[in-house]
């Protein structure tokens, strides 16, 4: 298993302990902030060293964030709609595990590794920027 892997498993166990100490939207925001803060030092490790060790940050991150996202349902959603949501959101982690290595991939053979770590810095705040709610 990889650090990324158990940090997250890690992560999404923790993840119902974050919700009731911060919030809907400040566990959302927290694990948004976990995760970037990975993307950002692995982009920048100096040394193998430092780049496992932003893995297990980003790791621990998109654990809080895999948890969250379903239990989030329930506050997003009409009870009607629950299905669909979990339906979209399972199908977004699988496309994701199927198309990830591959982009990885393509940025490994290219020398350019460090882009695709630091490709996800502007993207999850992105993701930070559709938070409306104040909950």
């Amino acid at each position: 298993m990889t650090l990324f892997v158990v940090s997250s498993i890690l992560g999404a166990a923790l993840s119902a302990r974050l919700m009731r100490k911060a919030g809907p939207r400040g566990s959302y925001l927290t694990a948004t902030g976990i995760f970037m803060a990975g993307a950002a030092l692995c982009a920048a490790a100096p040394s193998m060293q430092v780049l496992l060790l932003g893995r297990a940050i980003q790791g621990l991150g998109g654990g809080f964030l895999f948890a969250l996202s379903y239990a989030m349902i329930n506050l997003v959603f009409k009870e009607s709609l629950w299905p669909r949501a979990m339906a979209l959101i399972s199908a977004m982690w699988g496309i994701a595990t199927l198309v990830g290595p591959a982009i990885g991939g393509i940025f490994a053979e290219l020398h350019a590794w460090r882009y695709a770590f630091g490709l996800l810095v502007p993207v999850t705040l992105l993701f930070v920027s559709v938070v409306k709610s104040p909950r």
